[in-house]
């Protein structure tokens, strides 16, 4: 919302899930343009990337698994409202087992690359919707094997909470975290999507990035004497 005095943002509170990281787990799907649902996926958070707030913030290592109940329960509510066309919907399991949504995002998902490794076959779904008259089957063909482990988020936007420079911990001893994972990741065995050309070369990007932040941000401080 924009007002007089600027943008106005809306507030949204939601109920906090106590539980571990790996309760946290997606459900991706697809729909026609009849909203009829074609492909399925479901996958496990295994860790996030931390932020000022907890640990809240992308995903940087995930499993596929098949969790049916979360898949049933995602597309039932899609299929309601007429959904076409991606979706993923994110949800947290409680200690009661029920699944509360936490967000849906309407797009693909970052974790599509783990999903096709895994076999879910959206891409080929979807160019087929686009490319034929047809009517596909719905299906989930997900195998369940597929571990995906990057070291830093890469995707659409630079977290703030993984460069050197946020306020919430110290700007050397951060960028000094950031390399040792560097220097860890390298030296274990890769799984699918960690250490590929492209997330490397991100990756030691947002390495030098933070290195003159921080350099910059040093000059900085010590002009204002701080």
């Amino acid at each position: 919302m924009a007002g007089e005095r600027g943008p106005q943002y809306m507030h949204r509170i939601q109920q906090y899930i106590e539980g571990p990281i790996d309760r946290m787990a997606s459900a991706m799907l697809l729909f026609d343009a009849e909203g009829r649902p074609v492909r399925g996926f479901t996958g496990r958070r295994l860790r996030v990337s931390d932020t000022r707030f907890g640990p809240f913030g992308e995903t940087t290592a995930a499993r596929a698994e098949w969790i049916p109940e979360l898949y049933t329960g995602a597309r039932d509510m899609l299929a309601r409202i007429g959904w076409q066309g991606f979706a993923e919907v994110e949800c947290k399991q409680g200690d009661d087992g029920r699944w509360t949504v936490m967000e849906i995002n309407p797009r693909t998902s970052g974790w599509i690359c783990l999903a096709e490794a895994d076999g879910a076959g959206f891409l080929q779904a979807y160019h087929r919707l686009c490319t034929g008259d047809l009517v596909l089957e719905e299906a989930c063909l997900q195998r369940s094997r597929t571990a995906y482990r990057r070291l830093i988020a890469t995707c659409y936007h630079e977290p703030d909470w993984a460069a050197c420079t946020s306020p919430h911990r110290g700007r050397w001893r951060s960028l000094g975290r950031t390399l040792g994972a560097i220097r860890a990741a390298r030296s274990r065995p890769m799984q699918f999507g960690a250490w590929d050309g492209r997330d490397l070369r991100a990756s030691l990007a947002l390495a030098r990035s933070s290195i003159r932040r921080a350099w910059r941000a040093s000059r900085i401080r010590r002009k204002q004497g701080l």
